[in-house]
């Protein structure tokens, strides 16, 4: 089923990976104070526009938006749990490229999802001394249908 806004559509997309544990909360441009905890945020990303031959300006029907993902993992002085940590992000990139070759990508209302890539590699974003939270940014490339 189609969903309505591009972050839903990626948010449910995204809890489909075999990686991604399905009893942790998952927000949306919100993120919670649990051990482990995700999260897709809207970026700001720039609307193309084309002109006419009359001079007119219209909004492109191929549009790029570009969302990142957040999760909090447990921290630790235990090199071999940061090493984890990372290992499950990079698996996630792995995924979301394989998916990208099999074009199995989300379904949008209104829209066809011309790509949906990863487009930074994971990186920590904030620390404390028990919790790290990494980012992934994703890009979302996709045709507005008439």
């Amino acid at each position: 089923m189609a969903e309505s806004s591009e972050i839903k559509a990626i948010r449910a997309w995204l809890r489909t990976c075999p990686l991604i544990n399905a009893s942790a909360p998952f927000m949306i441009d919100y993120f919670d104070d649990d051990p482990t905890c995700y999260a897709i945020y809207s970026s700001p990303s720039e609307i193309t526009y084309k002109t006419d031959i009359l001079g007119n300006v219209y909004a492109d029907s191929v549009q790029t938006k570009s969302f990142y993902f957040r999760v909090s993992m447990p921290a630790t002085a235990d090199a071999r749990v940061m090493a984890d940590n990372l290992e499950l992000l990079n698996g996630l990139i792995t995924w979301m490229q394989l998916q990208a070759l099999t074009k199995n990508w989300p379904e949008i209302e209104g829209c066809r999802v011309i790509s949906l890539v990863p487009t930074l590699t994971p990186y920590a974003m904030q620390a404390s001394t028990n919790e790290m939270s990494y980012q992934i940014t994703i890009q979302l490339r996709y045709r507005k249908e008439a």
